[in-house]
C-alpha cells in the first residue's frame, strides 16, 4: 500500500456554451474520454505551466490556451511519454 501526498489536480468548468479544462494532468491514462463523459460542450484547455503533471495529456485536446514556449508547444503537440515521466519521478 503506497500512500502519497502528491496529487495531480485538474479542474473542468462547464458553462452554458463551452467548457474549460484547467490543466490536463499526467497523461498516463487518457483524459479526453473522461471529459467527454462529463460534458458534450466544446472544451478549451488552459495550462498553468508546462510541467508534465499539469500538461501531460494536452496533446489529446485541440483548443489549448497558455503562454508560448518551445516546451509548451512540444507537449501540446506530442504529449509526454511515460518514459520521460519515469525519469522525472522514478519508480
Amino acid at each position: 500500500d503506497v500512500k502519497s501526498n502528491e496529487h495531480t489536480i485538474c479542474y473542468l468548468i462547464c458553462g452554458t456554451k463551452n467548457a474549460l479544462l484547467f490543466d490536463t494532468g499526467l497523461g498516463v491514462s487518457p483524459v479526453l474520454p473522461v471529459v467527454k463523459a462529463i460534458t458534450p460542450l466544446q472544451v478549451f484547455v488552459i495550462l498553468s505551466h508546462w510541467h508534465f503533471d499539469h500538461s501531460g495529456a494536452a496533446s489529446e485536446f485541440q483548443n489549448i490556451l497558455g503562454w508560448h514556449s518551445k516546451a509548451m508547444r512540444d507537449i501540446s503537440q506530442k504529449g509526454v511519454s511515460k518514459r520521460s515521466i519515469g525519469k522525472l519521478v522514478g519508480k
